[in-house]
């Protein structure tokens, strides 16, 4: 297979960015997908907020959206960039920059509240997953292992749509590409764990009661570590992709709220 066909955007996983309207489009906001997830999941919310007139951008993750061949061919570093070039972008165009996730696309939002905090007026996170022994399955007896399985194996069975609604599904990959989780892990989670403390921008955690990818324990780090203030929302109908769930209008509701609480 050839990189042009590992690489070939899948529909529907496109990103969408647009310019916002009235005083409104002075507020910019980054959305990050999750992990073998795409735009997909952040897409409708992204063009909610566009629809209120804030400047949006809902990018794809490198690796992602096309096949999980491809996302073994991209590094934590290359996540991460994407994420931080879509902030700076972001921030020379508005006046106030809000990050707003899904799932692993937390913990990208997260360093960039660390290492940048004049650049993050504030986060929504949803379910993040923020700890290498965050995931609630069994493949959490797989972290203590996690740099060696590339030797074993370049795939694992995937996590993607865990969403209560019968009639939604995620685009997202049925295999996790093992060569870029392990290789994220290493690079992610443990620093991470480092730079939470210096994390001061407001929080908004939207946290499933059912979850069955990740555990509390994410959640917990969180709380933990950073020093900012939190409002928790729990998602009483939702399962892990609460974006696409039956909770998706009091998410984006609750985002604008959040929002209009913290514009200068």
């Amino acid at each position: 297979m050839s990189q042009s066909t590992l690489d070939q955007v899948k529909p529907g996983c496109e990103p969408f960015a647009a310019e916002g309207s009235g005083d409104n489009a002075r507020i910019g906001v980054v959305l990050v997908h999750g992990f073998t997830g795409s735009p997909d999941s952040t897409v409708p919310w992204a063009t909610y907020l566009n629809e209120r007139g804030y400047t949006v951008n809902a990018i794809r993750l490198p690796g992602h959206g096309t096949t999980w061949e491809d996302a073994n061919t991209k590094t934590f570093a290359d996540l991460q960039g994407a994420v931080d070039d879509a902030v700076d972008d972001m921030a020379g165009r508005t006046d106030q920059v809000f990050l707003m996730a899904q799932s692993f696309g937390c913990a990208l939002a997260l360093r960039v509240a660390a290492e940048h905090p004049g650049q993050v007026a504030g986060l929504v996170l949803v379910n993040p997953w923020v700890r290498a022994d965050g995931v609630a399955s069994w493949q959490k007896h797989l972290a203590p292992l996690q740099r060696f399985l590339p030797y074993v194996t370049k795939s694992l069975p995937g996590v993607a749509s865990d969403i209560a609604d019968p009639a939604k599904s995620e685009l997202g990959y049925d295999k996790i590409p093992v060569v870029l989780v392990a290789e994220a892990l290493n690079s992610c989670f443990g620093q991470l764990k480092s730079l939470l403390g210096q994390v001061a921008a407001p929080i908004q955690l939207e946290l499933s009661a059912t979850d069955h990818v990740l555990g509390p324990n994410n959640a917990e780090l969180i709380r933990a570590d950073v020093r900012s203030s939190i409002v928790e929302v729990s998602l009483d109908r939702s399962y892990h992709v609460a974006t696409l769930d039956y909770d998706a209008e009091k998410i984006f509701a609750g985002s604008v709220d959040f929002i209009e609480t913290h514009t200068e």
